[in-house]
């Protein structure tokens, strides 16, 4: 048997919002910015938000919470309900889902809207390269019109 004798044990406290404040912020590549930015405008203004959903999923790494984001086009008649992008991977942050979610809507439209509102700082930065390469503003509001509600019903799933 080992002499555990001379062993000496502590603990040490670990600063979870610190681990945070390490992570580094997701940008998109190039690519996709020139992609999306390629895109024909179209004189419409999109809701972006994204909400984390209520219950776990599983995944081979272990259960996650899921985050989905979906971009609304407001006033403006669709075929069927928007589809949401939903990140179920430890590795997927808010800012990406908030820019996966865009870049969803976008493509299966075939267009970019002439304004995307947002509500957080986060949205708006991840935002801001798109807005440098083309005519889409970044309107930060203080409340969604629709997609508020939406979004709700959604993450109770």
């Amino acid at each position: 048997a080992e002499d555990t004798s001379g062993w000496s044990f502590s603990q040490a406290a670990i600063d979870w919002q610190e681990a945070d404040g390490l992570e580094v912020p997701f940008e998109p590549t190039e690519f996709e910015l020139q992609q999306l930015a390629s895109l024909p405008q179209v004189d419409e203004a999109w809701e972006l938000g994204a909400v984390y959903m209520n219950q776990p999923a599983g995944t081979p790494s272990g259960p996650v919470i899921p985050i989905l984001a979906m971009a609304l086009p407001l006033g403006v008649p669709m075929d069927g309900p928007p589809a949401p992008y939903m990140g179920a991977t430890l590795e997927v942050t808010p800012a990406e889902a908030i820019w996966r979610g865009l870049a969803q809507t976008a493509l299966e439209r075939g267009c970019r809207p002439a304004e995307v509102h947002v509500l957080t700082p986060a949205a708006e930065s991840v935002l801001k390269p798109l807005e440098s390469l083309s005519q889409t503003q970044i309107v930060r509001q203080s409340h969604f019109q629709q997609l508020h509600e939406l979004l709700n019903m959604l993450s109770s799933f």
